[in-house]
């Protein structure tokens, strides 16, 4: 998919307004970005809504090829971390149904994989200020949810409320969100109509996958398991100075804080 121009991305953002009262299939490519040590992290998400079904699928973190990074991280002195990423072509995903707000996860934390059930009502603020971004007249408001206070920008649509990841609940498309301290940010990037298109794709499960039924069970392992990341990184050989670690993947920031 192109990467639009403003004018179009406007034209475009004009016309998916327009088309969601005849229940068409869209799908919105978003910049999700992580800033949390001072090297922004954009990752590439797409959003497809679907109106028949009153169904949202936002995918993100699929990898087609195995990597290895490796990097330094500041954890009580030096540390020298190899990171690798393991072939998986499913990624995270946030299913959302739009009418009751219920969302089926694909979580990933310290390289795992989890199936998480989740309900959430995000709490938005009643004030909503007009705000331009490249030429669109957009919507503004401010919302708390799960650790962090995000400012979030909105296309204006009575027959639509919908937006990037777990965000919902506003009249509207939400185009930019972004929290307080920068950390973490959506941006939509483009759009694309198909009106061919009548089945949302389904999430593939695997049965292997820790399944949780309620989200605060699963915040528990999640924060469970970092700890012990963390802990693994502050042991020390026999000199005193930071060893050398290899994991699969040491990442002790998620996009919830709690």
């Amino acid at each position: 998919m192109k990467i639009l121009k403003p004018v179009m991305f406007i034209f475009l953002l004009f016309q998916l307004a327009l088309s969601t009262l005849y229940g068409q299939v869209q799908t919105i490519k978003y910049d999700q970005i992580t800033n949390f040590s001072g090297r922004p992290d954009t990752t590439t998400a797409m959003l497809t809504i679907d109106l028949n079904k009153n169904v949202s699928l936002y995918e993100f973190g699929k990898v087609e090829k195995e990597e290895t990074i490796s990097q330094h991280v500041q954890q009580d002195g030096s540390l020298s971390i190899r990171a690798g990423k393991r072939i998986d072509t499913i990624g995270s995903y946030v299913r959302t149904d739009l009418i009751t707000g219920h969302l089926e996860l694909r979580e990933k934390a310290v390289g795992n994989y989890f199936l998480v059930s989740d309900t959430i009502s995000v709490d938005w603020s009643d004030i909503m200020v007009d705000t331009v971004i490249n030429g669109m007249d957009l919507k503004k408001t401010t919302c708390s949810f799960r650790g962090r206070e995000y400012t979030v920008s909105f296309l204006p649509d009575d027959n639509l409320s919908a937006g990037p990841w777990k965000f919902r609940g506003l009249p509207g498309l939400i185009i930019e969100a972004s929290d307080l301290n920068k950390e973490v940010t959506f941006k939509a990037q483009a759009i694309n109509r198909e009106p061919e298109i009548h089945e949302l794709a389904e999430p593939q499960k695997i049965a292997e996958i820790p399944y949780f039924s309620n989200y605060e069970d699963f915040r528990k392992e999640r924060n469970k398991l970092r700890e012990q990341d963390v802990s693994s990184l502050k042991n020390r050989d026999g000199n005193g100075q930071n060893r050398r670690i290899v994991v699969s993947q040491v990442k002790v920031d998620y996009l919830e804080k709690d």
